[in-house]
């Protein structure tokens, strides 16, 4: 059993899948050191090798005329139809690796199994437009429709605190669509030389071997980056990571709280759970002071009236003004793209910028930004006995907040 066991070899390939000149090249060698690729083929990046008496043998990459997947017609396996074509013409068929078929021959006399370099040329275009798709998707599914998501807002969660990780990300998305627009042109590189009839299947491969290798190492690093940060963002999220409740609150608010609007009353905090009486306060490379404010509460009048209800504010101290101007424009363009926003006619001396609405449940909120400062303060009210009007409270939030 352990004689068996040490036949199978593994190697890792020292060049991409849709590098046919390369693989067939490699291939070739690796036979006449006495290793023949097995019907197992490739799986998890390695190359699964059967340890023989070495035998100079042909590999050829054929390009596969349609989709190679699990969902395929064929699942990973070509048509029995070329097969039996391929063997009557001396070839044998191993195993895939991406969107090619793997044949082999021992025998110097055996003729090609593309005679005619433009058929062969054909069938590659195939896997080139599946590539292009490949492209249009990955570019829809993973950029154009987050962004569709989130209503253009690209400034704002990154604001919340997940630059560093919107960065990242893109630095990630920007790398897998280099390397597969880098697949698509030497894939069509190959066509032409093709056509021409250049192809050398014998071409060096080991030049090539260290640029692949790093960049195969560089994804797979990129990539479990990004899922580890996901996953922690995402935990962040979940856990409410980073609030605590008001009382803890280090200093006072650099902007009017729901005492600031009856300063003249009895404050007393509303208990409605988990999600309200807490503050959030980070520090972000684009706002290097940012404050996320729940707060619920009754404030008792000297006249015995009740100003009640929930009062929230997203506070940023950007780094630049240009920062602060966008995300003002942000905070606008969804709201306005909303068939329920009802805009409050509403003029504010002490602020660069401001704006409020109704939004689609009926809360008032404002928008106002001073300098560098910008914030946004939604406020609905819950008492029958008494409702502060909007430009009051408004006037009194934005006159609070000092520009920097």
């Amino acid at each position: 059993a352990m004689a068996e066991a040490t036949k199978t070899v593994y190697r890792l390939p020292p060049c991409p899948s849709y590098d046919v000149e390369g693989m067939e090249s490699w291939l070739s060698d690796l036979s006449s050191e006495g290793l023949f690729l097995t019907n197992d083929g490739f799986f998890c990046g390695l190359g699964h090798f059967e340890r023989r008496a070495p035998q100079r043998m042909r590999y050829r990459l054929e390009p596969a005329p349609k989709q190679i997947g699990t969902f395929s017609a064929n699942g990973y396996e070509p048509d029995a139809d070329a097969v039996a074509l391929s063997e009557a013409f001396g070839w044998e068929y191993v195993a895939d690796r991406g969107q090619f078929f793997i044949y082999r021959t021992a025998d110097p006399a055996a003729r090609e199994l593309n005679t005619d370099p433009q058929v062969q040329a054909l069938a590659l275009s195939a896997v080139i437009r599946r590539e292009r798709g490949s492209i249009i998707s990955t570019l829809f599914w993973v950029l154009i429709y987050p962004l569709a998501c989130i209503r253009g807002q690209l400034l704002l969660p990154m604001l919340d605190g997940g630059t560093w990780y919107v960065l990242f990300s893109f630095a990630v998305l920007t790398w897998m669509l280099a390397r597969s627009l880098a697949q698509a042109l030497h894939l069509r590189r190959l066509r032409l030389r093709l056509q021409q009839g250049e192809i050398d299947h014998r071409r060096p491969w080991r030049p090539r071997v260290l640029r692949h290798r790093a960049a195969s190492a560089a994804t797979v690093l990129l990539c479990l980056l990004w899922v580890v940060l996901s996953l922690q963002q995402f935990g962040s999220r979940v856990t409410d990571e980073g609030y605590t409740a008001l009382s803890d609150f280090p200093g006072q608010a650099p902007f009017a709280t729901m005492a600031d609007l009856a300063p003249e009353g009895r404050y007393t905090p509303q208990d409605m759970g988990s999600y309200t009486n807490r503050v959030r306060q980070w520090s972000d490379p684009l706002a290097p002071r940012a404050i996320c404010w729940a707060e619920n509460t009754d404030v008792r009048l000297p006249d015995g009236r009740i100003l009640s209800g929930g009062y929230y504010v997203d506070y940023y101290e950007t780094r630049w003004s240009w920062v602060a101007r966008e995300a003002v424009r942000e905070l606008s363009r969804p709201t306005r793209w909303r068939e329920k926003y009802e805009p409050i006619d509403l003029t504010l001396a002490d602020a660069d910028e401001a704006f409020a609405y109704y939004d689609s449940v009926h809360f008032p909120t404002l928008v106002v930004r001073k300098g560098r400062t910008v914030m946004r303060v939604r406020f609905f009210q819950t008492s029958p006995q008494y409702t502060l009007p909007v430009d009051e409270w408004a006037a009194i939030a934005a006159k609070s907040i000092t520009p920097t």
